[in-house]
Formats: C-alpha cells, sequence, structure tokens
C-alpha cells in the first residue's frame, strides 16, 4: 500500500476535519485490508467512518483508490490551535505560536532519532 496523496482540511458541511488519502494498492485484497484497519481500536476513536472512492485499477493492474474520513480530533489538540473564530481553521503568521510537539528518543540503524511522543491517553499506532 503506498499513499500518494494526503488532504486534511476543515469542512463546513461535516462542520469537522476530514481527511482523505490518495492510494495505490497491489490488489484488491490490500484496499479491504485497509479499509478493516481503520474500522479498529484505536483508529475508531478518531475516525467513526471510512468511504472509499474512485476504486478501479490502473494501466499497470494496481488498484487506485482513496479514503475519505472524518476526523475527531477536538479535545486532542488545543483548542486555539485546532479552530479559530467561529470555527474556521486558524491562521498562524508566526511559527512561534504552534506549541512544539513533545519527542521520543528512537533507535535507529544511523543513531537516534527524535519521533514525537503522542498526547497522553493516546496509544501509539501499531506499526504496519
Amino acid at each position: 500500500m503506498t499513499y500518494k496523496r494526503f488532504d486534511f482540511h476543515y469542512s463546513e458541511a461535516l462542520r469537522g476535519y476530514e481527511l482523505t488519502l490518495g492510494a495505490i494498492a497491489p490488489d484488491y485484497r490490500s484496499v479491504i485490508e485497509q479499509m478493516d484497519t481503520f474500522k479498529r481500536k484505536p483508529y475508531t476513536t478518531y475516525i467513526p467512518s471510512v468511504a472509499i472512492e474512485g476504486l478501479h485499477p490502473d494501466d499497470t493492474g494496481k488498484i487506485t483508490f482513496n479514503l475519505k474520513m472524518p476526523i475527531n480530533i477536538a479535545g486532542v489538540l488545543p483548542e486555539g490551535l485546532l479552530l479559530g473564530e467561529a470555527g474556521a481553521p486558524p491562521v498562524i503568521n508566526n511559527p512561534s505560536e504552534v506549541p512544539p510537539l513533545p519527542q521520543t528518543e528512537a533507535p535507529s540503524t544511523t543513531g537516534t532519532i527524535l519521533v514525537p511522543t503522542p498526547p497522553s491517553g493516546i496509544p501509539p499506532l501499531p506499526p504496519q
């Protein structure tokens, strides 16, 4: 499974955030497995539903598709960062206004790297 496109935006229709992932899979089974993954915990805490769009094989026989899902992130990020006035996405003119993410050291084959630490109460995503 390869994700080629990532679109995260505020949807007026949903009155919340929405994520669309454009992907290519080797076969239809891989697409179903990916959808099933998003329908299990911990994903269901933040993704109440997943819709698939544009499912079709490309010229090489690989399957292209989009996954579209509402994202429930209210209460996870600071409210001032999540929503601006009247529910509009915030405009950040000064990068110093964005609080830095806590980081954790992770081993790597080339040394130690820093990775974002999930906020408390949010389990890390399982490895793929």
